[in-house]
């Protein structure tokens, strides 16, 4: 059994984002930062308008259906 990855399916198809990619990108966890560039590779998330991803914030129900959506259409599934 393989390690568990944030990304799963989406791993060959991944083209991650820079380091520094947001103007926060210094309050995103360490931990957490591989699953963010690649998130942010995929076009699953792109940030705030300001280019800051918030790591801090909760997000609103609008971005997190935008968030499934965007990863719903990359599985091809809509």
């Amino acid at each position: 059994q393989g390690s568990h990855h944030p990304c799963g399916g989406f791993r060959a198809a991944v083209n991650p984002a820079q380091p520094g990619t947001y103007n926060d990108s210094g309050k995103i966890s360490a931990w957490a930062q591989e699953a963010v560039n690649e998130a942010t590779g995929l076009g699953i998330i792109q940030g705030d308008e300001d280019g800051a991803f918030k790591p801090d914030a909760l997000s609103t129900r609008a971005e997190t259906a935008l968030m499934l959506y965007r990863m719903l259409d990359k599985l091809s599934f809509i």
